[in-house]
C-alpha cells in the first residue's frame, strides 16, 4: 500500500502541481498494521490511514469538503480489469 499510495501521490502533483494529501479508509475492530511512512535520504512521504467507525458522517458532507472529497475518490479511482470464470 505505501508504495501504491506514494505513486498516487506522485501522480496528482505531477498533474496539478498542488500539495497532496491523502488518507485510506478501512474497517476494522483494531488499529491498521500497515506500513504508512517511508523515510530515505532524500525522500520522505507518509499518508494518514483511518477508521471509518471513528470519522462523523457530516465531515464528508459539508459544503466546503464535499467537491474535495468527490475530486479525490474520482482522480484516484483505478478500476481493476476482472477475470472471467
Amino acid at each position: 500500500m505505501l508504495a501504491r499510495m506514494l505513486f498516487y501521490a506522485a501522480q496528482l502533483y505531477g498533474k496539478y502541481k498542488l500539495p497532496v494529501k491523502q488518507y485510506v479508509f478501512y474497517i476494522g475492530s483494531r488499529p491498521a498494521r500497515m506500513r504508512r511512512e517511508l523515510k530515505q535520504e532524500d525522500l520522505s512521504f507518509q499518508f494518514h490511514v483511518r477508521n471509518v467507525v471513528e470519522v462523523a458522517y457530516y465531515e464528508f458532507c459539508r459544503p466546503a469538503n464535499r467537491k474535495k472529497w468527490y475530486w479525490l475518490f474520482w482522480e484516484i479511482w483505478v478500476p481493476i480489469p476482472r477475470k472471467k470464470p
